[in-house]
């Protein structure tokens, strides 16, 4: 199926920024759409989202300090995934998220044992950089990213 959303553009000093599409631009998609966008196994959950995003929303507005918890429900969101959603999108940076990358710095920078559960890991993260983890999460990754780190 070719159905695509329509492109949202700003224009802004000469410069044109493609701009997210509302949920409500999206809601005429369906799985087959986000695949021929190559999700893959994601397009159902996307899918999913889309169709239930508002009332998450009400239920985020009305309890703002468990939208990890909440995003934690949805089928398809894990643990990383939901921190990232709660640190980028809802301005949270309690949260840690942790990919493969920071795992690794974990071990070695906190000799963290090998195969500690995601949301533990993310639970010292967060205990460790406190009320700037999510700052300290990005400058991790980028340091361990473009150094030798891990090497």
């Amino acid at each position: 199926s070719n159905q695509v959303a329509e492109e949202v553009r700003l224009y802004f000093e000469d410069k044109v920024y493609k701009l997210f599409p509302q949920p409500e631009d999206l809601h005429h998609l369906d799985e087959d759409a986000f695949r021929d966008l190559r999700c893959g196994y994601r397009a159902k959950y996307i899918v999913h989202c889309i169709n239930h995003f508002s009332e998450l929303m009400d239920r985020v507005s009305s309890s703002p300090d468990s939208v990890y918890d909440l995003l934690s429900t949805f089928e398809g969101i894990g643990p990383k995934v939901a921190a990232c959603i709660a640190l980028f999108a809802f301005g949270d940076l309690h949260q840690f998220p942790v990919d493969r990358w920071i795992e690794r710095f974990m071990q070695q920078a906190f000799k963290t044992p090998n195969k500690t559960p995601i949301p533990k890991l993310q639970r010292l993260g967060s205990e460790l950089f406190g009320d700037w983890a999510g700052y300290a999460q990005e400058f991790i990754y980028n340091y361990i990213r473009h150094s030798n780190y891990l090497s």
